[in-house]
């Protein structure tokens, strides 16, 4: 199975669809976002663009937590985990969250985790530490490193590749 991994969107809505589209394009199934999609308009394009399953956390750039939490709910594809979350990616446990140590402290809470996806930083990021594999996708937004990524996760090679938007 191929996921997309996301994060620090930022409200650029054109960056944000060509994200998705490269993501079909590379075959993906599922899609993880890890925060910071900024406004609910953003959140509704996700919802709408985006018809598989969608694994989703807040950022440190979500301010209306309610809102965006009733906008998730109006679409059942999403799986909106707060602020962090763990879940099943085909033969795979994976922890999320926006930030790294956050996204730790959920993985030391299930044994069976072997990816960590994170964002916040805007920097592509690739790790192994102790069987776990450190994702960072970079940003939708581009605003900061100049450069807008997407990560491709490959939970049978457990492996990971970018896609540069």
């Amino acid at each position: 199975m191929k996921v997309a991994v996301i994060s620090d969107i930022h409200n650029e809505e054109k960056k944000l669809l060509t994200a998705l589209q490269a993501a079909e394009k590379a075959g993906c199934t599922v899609l993880c976002c890890a925060g910071d999609i900024e406004d609910v308009p953003i959140l509704h394009l996700l919802g709408r663009m985006w018809s598989g399953p969608l694994h989703l956390v807040f950022g440190n750039n979500e301010y209306d937590l309610a809102e965006h939490r009733a906008v998730a709910k109006l679409y059942p594809q999403i799986c909106h985990h707060e602020f962090s979350g763990i879940f099943s990616l085909g033969n795979r446990r994976a922890a999320m969250a926006h930030y790294r140590a956050r996204a730790e402290r959920a993985a030391s809470l299930d044994p069976e985790v072997t990816v960590l996806f994170y964002g916040h930083t805007h920097c592509p990021e690739k790790h192994r530490e102790n069987n776990l594999l450190f994702v960072n996708p970079g940003e939708v937004c581009g605003t900061r490193t100049g450069h807008s990524s997407l990560a491709v996760y490959d939970t049978e090679t457990h492996s990971v590749d970018y896609i540069r938007i």
